[in-house]
């Protein structure tokens, strides 16, 4: 009880110093982030709703030296992370990095509590930053706004791949054909197909390979603008800070490629199916590159219509998850046809080089 008392006084006079010295520009309205509890589970907020509870998270990293905001004209309570900081307070003003710190975590989850019902027209609840204020002179709030740049990068990296599909379809028609056939994707029986496409590193291969890259870094980097964990550290807050953001990635996920052919190669021979490994890897990348693919088009047409429902990108944030997961039982269906060892032996296959893996991805991409 005391703790509540001591922590509840000492961010009053956080929001009420930061109220008095400082001026403060919006940075995000969390309205769009509210969740309500049914019962079963959190759902997105509905004023059809009589809700007198709203739920949301902030991720502290994204918002470094920022402040929540809360204004109303109705009493409301604060609950952090299940401990009680404000109780019927009609404006709040809380340092971001103060209450990262006091919960000793980056992971900050809100409720926000009212007598009455909840309404989107008087609770506000808002993400701001501060102003420098010179009393000399007028300040004026700067005009560059962040969905500018953005948009700007998506416009630029989907022209840039276009360019690249287009130039890397005319430089290599067979190969490309092979990668982007959906219909094999999903064949189990793959005989017809020629053997050194698989076993060969050539520099077609290699060229589809940064392809894919790109297109998932591309896919990252839009949708980690909308998601509070995770890959919300993929943050970008300038346009030339966007495309080295994107080049950056398409150089790890490029290294991670040539990792998992390795590892698959390595695991291939000590499993005693080493003829195998050409046809796992070119199949892994072609169900990423075609898949992925798609969705970054989806993305990319809905951002630039100005789409900006969180929602709709964690959908397809989570969907991504889905394929990999899909990808494992795939390819245990298509090497059944190519391995004559036991279902035992070529689970374990499976399981050193897709499934431990695919664990450590769902681990990363939900912390």
């Amino acid at each position: 009880m005391m703790r509540s008392v001591v922590l509840t006084f000492f961010l009053l006079v956080i929001g009420l110093t930061a109220k008095c010295q400082d001026r403060f520009i919006e940075k995000k309205d969390l309205k769009a982030e509210w969740q309500m509890f049914t019962g079963e589970s959190y759902q997105a907020f509905s004023e059809d709703e009589s809700v007198k509870t709203i739920y949301f998270s902030v991720n502290a990293k994204s918002y470094n030296g920022d402040h929540l905001v809360l204004t109303s004209n109705s009493p409301f309570s604060i609950m952090l992370n299940g401990s009680l900081i404000l109780d019927r307070s009609q404006h709040a003003t809380l340092s971001i990095d103060s209450l990262s710190n006091i919960a000793s975590t980056s992971v900050l989850f809100f409720a926000i509590h009212q007598e009455q019902t909840i309404s989107l027209s008087d609770l506000v609840t808002s993400i701001q930053t501060k102003a420098a204020v010179n009393p000399s002179r007028k300040v004026e709030t700067p005009a560059f706004k962040k969905e500018t740049f953005v948009r700007d990068f998506v416009i630029t990296i989907v022209l840039i791949l276009f360019i690249f599909l287009i130039s890397t379809i005319h430089l290599n028609p067979r190969l490309s054909s092979e990668y982007f056939s959906v219909n094999k994707i999903f064949s189990l029986r793959d005989y017809d197909d020629d053997d050194q496409l698989y076993s060969r590193l050539t520099s077609g291969n290699i060229l589809f390979y940064f392809f894919t890259s790109i297109v998932l870094a591309f896919y990252i980097v839009v949708i980690g603008q909308f998601i509070e964990f995770g890959i919300s550290s993929i943050k970008i807050n300038g346009y030339l800070n966007g495309l080295l953001t994107w080049l950056r990635l398409s150089a790890i996920i490029f290294g991670f490629l040539f990792a998992k052919m390795i590892i698959i190669y390595l695991a291939a021979s000590l499993f005693g199916v080493r003829d195998i490994s050409g046809f796992h890897f070119f199949n892994f990348t072609r169900l990423l590159l075609v898949s992925v693919g798609i969705l970054a088009l989806i993305i990319a047409v809905y951002y630039i219509l100005r789409g900006q429902q969180n929602g709709f990108y964690f959908f397809w944030y989570e969907f991504v998850l889905w394929i990999l997961g899909g990808w494992i039982i795939l390819l245990f269906l298509k090497l059944t046809n190519r391995v004559q060892h036991s279902v035992f032996h070529l689970f374990s296959y499976i399981c050193a080089t897709e499934i431990i893996p695919f664990l450590l991805i769902v681990k990363v991409l939900n912390e």
